[in-house]
């Protein structure tokens, strides 16, 4: 798997609480990975070999190959079926785990109506901005 480094997905993440769900990981898909804290789901590209397995990598993975790949480069990871292996020959455990379908968590836009409410939490909005890249920072 490939992913540019200024996707810092691993702070959108649960922190886990012992409870073992699959938020506290990152989930991996074709030409997805994304993370959530159950308030916001932060999304970005993301290219897979044809040997990378779809599924979850841990939190403590993904930040490792992040420091790895520095600030302006590409984080790259082996997803096999039972283990991570960084570009330094490190390996993590492949956490189990089934994540939440995040299609249905967005209304089909048939189902949306005339008027709604939006607010933004301003805490929510810049790790947001921190998770996705955002060359722009926002303090609170």
């Amino acid at each position: 798997m490939k992913i540019d480094a200024k996707y810092q997905l691993d702070a959108c993440a649960v922190r886990d609480d012992g409870s073992g769900s699959a938020l506290c990981h990152i989930y991996v898909t074709s030409g997805k990975a994304m993370a959530s804290n159950r308030s916001m789901l932060a999304i970005a590209p993301c290219e897979l070999d044809e040997t990378d397995v779809p599924g979850l990598i841990s939190v403590v993975a993904f930040a490792a190959a992040r420091k790895l790949a520095g600030r302006h480069g590409f984080i790259t990871l082996a997803l096999q079926e039972d283990t991570i292996l960084l570009t330094d020959g490190r390996t993590f455990p492949r956490p189990s785990g089934e994540y939440p379908e995040f299609l249905q968590c967005v209304p089909p836009r048939d189902a949306i109506g005339t008027a709604s409410s939006l607010a933004f939490n301003p805490a929510l909005l810049a790790l947001l901005t921190r998770g996705l890249g955002s060359p722009y920072r926002i303090h609170i």
